[in-house]
């Protein structure tokens, strides 16, 4: 039951009564945006979970071009880079 309920009109022709339904309706609206913000953060992890895997992909194809480069330049100048 509400306090409207219990205490009728008393209530709302307290002073205060119509700031405690406003702050109500003003924590009603902050726990929609905090659900919001938790739908938005959670497409954040996955777009973050999609770029790391992409970058991990970037690494390997740049130490993969890095290495055909050294043998390449390694023949120009002919010597066996596991040679040391």
């Amino acid at each position: 039951m509400t306090a409207d309920g219990i205490l009728g009109n008393a209530w709302t022709s307290w002073p205060g009564g119509s700031q405690v339904g406003n702050l109500d309706q003003r924590v009603s609206n902050l726990d929609e945006k905090v659900g919001g913000l938790d739908d938005w953060i959670g497409g954040l992890d996955e777009k973050i979970d999609s770029l790391t895997g992409e970058v991990r992909d970037l690494n390997v194809k740049v130490d993969r071009n890095q290495a055909q480069i050294i043998e390449l330049l390694s023949r120009l100048v002919g010597k066996d880079p596991d040679a040391g």
